[in-house]
């Protein structure tokens, strides 16, 4: 290889790496949400059994 074909291959690796960053924050993104969702599943039955219970 050229080194401007060694460059060419870096620099794909690279846009590889950053697009596979990019899916994981994605992923990230949609864990949280996810967590959010079912955290205030679970304080929605809580809080209505505080007021059941008051």
């Amino acid at each position: 290889m050229t080194l401007h074909e060694v460059t060419l291959h870096e620099v794909t690796l690279h846009e590889v790496t950053l697009h596979e960053m990019t899916l994981h924050e994605v992923t990230l993104h949609e864990m949280t949400l996810h967590g959010k969702a079912r955290r205030t599943g679970r304080d929605g039955p809580r809080a209505a059994g505080l007021v059941v219970g008051a």
